[in-house]
């Protein structure tokens, strides 16, 4: 505790100390004595005492003074010590500038970062280390801290003794005390002013990248904002960058778009992958048929959800490309049907009655015929005739299917089993669930074939004498299902090799449908066909 020495209250204190510690010697002066002198002398004697014990008791605050003053410089020259390993040790550079620029103090990172040592830093102007067109900015700030001012940081180029320019961030206080000058922080932000150049490249090039994309893309943040967007998604909504990214989805889709995508985004967010096919309306009353594909963004850590990208894919044009071939198929259908009654009919009228009459005129010179073995021969070419005919009953019977267009497609389906059934004497069971849609004649003669050639095939190949079929509807589509537990066949060997069944996956597809089949050695067959309501034809 710092004491005033000559403060009266201190001497006072003193005194009283000094008179309580000789009183505890027993050094009191007596008052016994008789005589002037020795009571004088008794007192002086006494006064003296208390002086000594005063300069003992000064004598002792000054030792302890003493040693709390070594603590202090101890404590000091630590501090001083962690200090000077701070300031040296700083992953940041730290230099001293006097009143006129010149570099007074410098650590070890400063050094280190110009490439040169104390002694060539020293004394020299910190101009000399910044960069030519860094000067005016250098300049400006020291000027300001120099003048008490306390400006933000300021970047500049450092020019390195290898002759390399560095990106430094300055950041500066003025000295407090006599001497004038300014402390200066020096962060290099190369690395960091590297990464952001190389960022924003990267953002440049996934942009370009992106842009040259035809389909539209964006990106949306678990806020729902529009995080990226490319130059076809703008078009497609007619909206310039301002209107898109950083924005709501709502916002930057329209509400009647968002409305349509609503359940798909927020699948998405929740990081289920997700489509949307359908109509869209587009701003400024433009309708298009889209596909959108939702794709979370997952953290491939710990799989949380970042964002989600939207792809839309216009096909609007696509389908109606799809819709003329469909209708181009259905006219080819309709018109191979007529070709097909046609030769049907021929066959029936003409060559069937023609092998009829054969077959009788045979019959009858059979009969006139004496010798035995013209009459094996004849006999033998009846039988001849009697086959071809039967072969053009069979094929006019694979060449029609019924006209019974006016009714439902499970009606003409069940015609089709039933007659299979007759002519080849298996059993055929068939299920009806659901409301199946109805379709046109082209539809309904297409899947009537169909079903009649995966009968026919499942009668002469499945070795059993039964197989089932099931008509499935909805409002979207109908499903037809033909099954035997036959032997089997390898579908890859018979859908590309077999003509029957090609063609009948090439006029499913052409109605927008398809055609599964699964089968193995032992296990059966099942065929599935599948055609949407709507495609070559009406619900």
């Amino acid at each position: 505790m710092e004491q005033d020495w000559k403060s009266k209250d201190y001497l006072q204190g003193l005194r009283a100390r000094a008179l309580d510690r000789l009183q505890g010697e027993g050094s009191v002066p007596s008052s016994s004595l008789d005589g002037p002198a020795l009571r004088h002398g008794s007192a002086l004697l006494h006064e003296l005492n208390v002086q000594r014990i005063e300069l003992e008791l000064q004598n002792e605050e000054l030792r302890e003074a003493y040693a709390q003053l070594q603590a202090s410089t101890d404590a000091l020259r630590r501090s001083e010590g962690r200090y000077r390993d701070l300031f040296e040790l700083s992953p940041s550079g730290y230099v001293r500038l006097d009143e006129t620029g010149r570099v007074v103090e410098v650590n070890r990172r400063m050094t280190t970062l110009l490439g040169l040592g104390r002694d060539q830093v020293n004394g020299r102007r910190f101009t000399d280390f910044v960069s030519a067109h860094s000067q005016d900015s250098y300049h400006l700030h020291y000027q300001a801290l120099l003048h008490g001012s306390v400006p933000g940081p300021v970047h500049v180029q450092l020019r390195c003794a290898d002759g390399v320019l560095r990106d430094a961030e300055l950041s500066g206080a003025r000295v407090d005390g006599d001497s004038r000058g300014v402390h200066l922080a020096v962060l290099d932000v190369t690395d960091q002013q590297r990464a952001e150049s190389q960022r924003f490249e990267s953002e440049r090039q996934r942009r370009l990248m992106a842009d040259a994309l035809p389909l539209a893309v964006c990106y949306l943040g678990v806020d729902g904002r529009v995080r990226f967007s490319n130059a076809a998604f703008r078009r497609l909504f007619e909206s310039p960058y301002s209107a898109v990214e950083g924005r709501a989805v709502h916002d930057a889709l329209s509400e009647a778009v968002y409305g349509s995508l609503r359940d798909q985004i927020r699948s998405a967010l929740r990081g289920e992958s997700t489509r949307f096919e359908g109509d869209l309306e587009l701003p400024l009353e433009r309708k298009r048929n889209m596909s959108v594909l939702f794709a979370p963004d997952r953290d491939p850590r710990d799989k949380s959800v970042h964002g989600l990208y939207m792809l839309f894919d216009d096909r609007t044009e696509l389908e109606a490309v799809r819709s003329g071939l469909r209708r181009a198929a259905a006219q080819a259908a309709l018109a191979e049907e007529r070709e097909r009654r046609a030769l049907a009919a021929d066959l029936h009228d003409d060559t069937g009655q023609l092998l009829a009459l054969a077959s009788i005129k045979l019959a009858a010179l059979q009969e006139r015929v004496a010798d035995d073995d013209v009459r094996a021969m004849v006999a033998e070419l009846s039988e001849l005739v009697g086959d071809a005919r039967k072969s053009a009953m069979s094929l006019c019977f694979e060449l029609t299917v019924p006209q019974h267009y006016g009714n439902d497609l499970p009606d003409t389906l069940e015609w089709v089993a039933e007659t299979v059934a007759k002519r080849y004497g298996i059993r055929v069971d068939v299920e009806r669930r659901g409301v199946v849609p109805r379709f046109d004649d082209a539809t309904t003669v297409t899947l009537a074939r169909a079903l009649r050639e995966l009968l026919i095939n499942a009668a002469k190949h499945s070795g059993v004498r039964r197989a089932s079929v099931t008509v499935r509807g909805d409002p979207s589509q109908v499903s037809v299902i033909v099954a035997d537990a036959g032997i089997g066949f390898d579908p890859r060997v018979s859908t590309s090799g077999g003509i029957g069944l090609k063609l009948v996956i090439e006029r499913i597809e052409s109605l927008g449908g398809r055609v599964s089949i699964e089968s193995s050695a032992r296990q059966g067959t099942m065929a599935s066909i599948s055609v949407p309501a709507g495609k070559g034809g009406h619900a």
